[in-house]
């Protein structure tokens, strides 16, 4: 269990992230490796950075900045050790292209507070509220429960987009209790198709995904597949799903989400390349 999150987006006015007007507080960090992914720079629970070589003029300010030494420029390439970053910003801040860009920082329990309840006009106009997603969420449930504890004072709704691998006697003591609804993705059913596209069993999001339909009926708990074309598009598979939403009576709430291909474009701007054993030709 992680207690303290890096958070890589906040992103308000949303409309698909559960009821009415929502603000989506996005956790970085998941434990599924999802070959689709549009949300590539979530995996890591570290920070990242997106780096884009058209908007590089070649300065080297980054490398000059940074107080622990992490990054090396030499006029031709970059070189940038994450596994040491302290996520202070300050390469970026000194980016004048906007070329490098820091994924994920912390926010103070306050802060975060105040951002969210800056829109709670929209909230009770709508009927909306607060959805944490990631990444997973649900690998920091103290953090998200102690959060969503808050809104629910507060008389805010707060909502759940999870993977559904997650430890749930954690998760029923710490966030439960707070939360109104649950965003549960259920992508492949075939469990040696799931190790393949998402690098784990679905054995515990199968189990989970029970468990909440059967102990948890006051918490609305909709079922969600993304359609990634050959992958959980397929015939058999949705078959398959809505047999299991069926046994566990959650077919006619199952939804089915269009695929987004914006994590190709991300992908590449993570750079993988971007360690010091493997540097960036710019």
């Amino acid at each position: 269990m992680h207690k303290e999150p890096l958070i890589f987006d906040i992103s308000k006015g949303r409309l698909d992230d559960g009821e009415g007007i929502r603000t989506a507080v996005f956790l970085k960090g998941c434990p599924l490796r999802c070959t689709w992914c549009h949300n590539p720079e979530s995996g890591s629970f570290a920070y990242d950075f997106m780096w884009d070589g058209s908007k590089c003029l070649l300065c080297g300010d980054c490398a000059a900045v940074c107080p622990r030494g992490l990054i090396g420029f030499d006029g031709e390439k970059l070189y940038l050790d994450k596994a040491y970053c302290d996520g202070c910003g300050k390469c970026t801040m000194s980016c004048p292209g906007g070329a490098l860009r820091q994924i994920g920082r912390k926010y103070p329990e306050e802060e975060l507070m105040e951002l969210l309840l800056r829109d709670r006009v929209f909230y009770e106009a709508s009927n909306g509220g607060v959805t944490f997603s990631g990444g997973e969420p649900l690998c920091f449930p103290e953090f998200v429960g102690k959060i969503a504890k808050r809104l629910k004072e507060q008389g805010i709704s707060a909502a759940v987009e999870t993977c559904g691998f997650f430890e749930y006697e954690d998760v029923q003591e710490m966030v439960l209790p707070y939360i109104d609804c649950v965003l549960y993705d259920i992508k492949i059913m075939d469990r040696q198709e799931h190790i393949k596209h998402t690098g784990v069993s679905n054995e515990k999001i199968l189990h989970n995904f029970r468990r909440l339909s059967k102990e948890n009926t006051d918490i609305r708990l909709i079922p969600r597949t993304p359609l990634v074309p050959g992958i959980t598009d397929t015939e058999k598979n949705l078959r398959d799903i809505r047999r299991f939403l069926a046994e566990n009576g959650k077919l006619s709430a199952h939804v089915l989400l269009p695929y987004h291909s914006g994590g190709i474009r991300k992908r590449e701007l993570l750079r993988t390349g971007i360690d010091r054993d493997c540097p960036i030709n710019i």
